[in-house]
């Protein structure tokens, strides 16, 4: 496997980075919704400056959790194990090969990188729980979505 993590991180901070973007406007049209609603003296509720207070919560959560999403996420660059860990590319396969990203952040996006398509995947996920701890030439069985017939993969390379 001729993939290079470096590149894969680019493309994916890339990604968050503009998601950022998205939520600090939300951020800051929260912060300025709750400058303006009415205050309990005006109205008989204060129920919208409450929600705009809940609105600015939730927006800083998020972005608190992308900007660390980011820093953690240069730490994964390095991984190189036998042992899947979060961090690990695994190429994976039957029929048809597959590569996968375990990371902590950015889990579900399609990369493509070098013509090869790369789907991230979280390690909290059900293929993501299955693949930790596991090596090259092992074969995993999960299910999605409640399915009753599970899906086997045969793991081919581990990087």
């Amino acid at each position: 496997m001729n993939i290079n993590k470096q590149k894969l991180f680019k493309i994916l901070e890339k990604r968050i980075k503009k998601e950022i973007t998205i939520t600090e406007r939300s951020f800051n049209s929260a912060i300025k919704a709750f400058r303006e609603a009415p205050s309990s003296l005006r109205t008989r509720s204060d129920t919208t400056r409450a929600e705009q207070d809940r609105m600015q919560a939730i927006c800083q959560r998020r972005l608190n959790e992308l900007k660390k999403g980011i820093i953690d996420l240069k730490k994964l660059v390095s991984i190189d194990s036998v042992t899947i860990k979060e961090g690990s590319l695994v190429v994976c396969g039957n029929n048809n090969q597959e590569t996968y990203w375990i990371v902590n952040i950015g889990a579900g996006e399609n990369l493509k990188v070098d013509n090869k398509e790369i789907k991230t995947i979280s390690s909290n996920s059900p293929l993501g729980q299955v693949l930790l701890g596991r090596k090259e030439g092992d074969i995993v069985e999960f299910k999605l979505d409640g399915n009753d017939e599970g899906k086997k993969l045969k793991i081919i390379e581990v990087k």
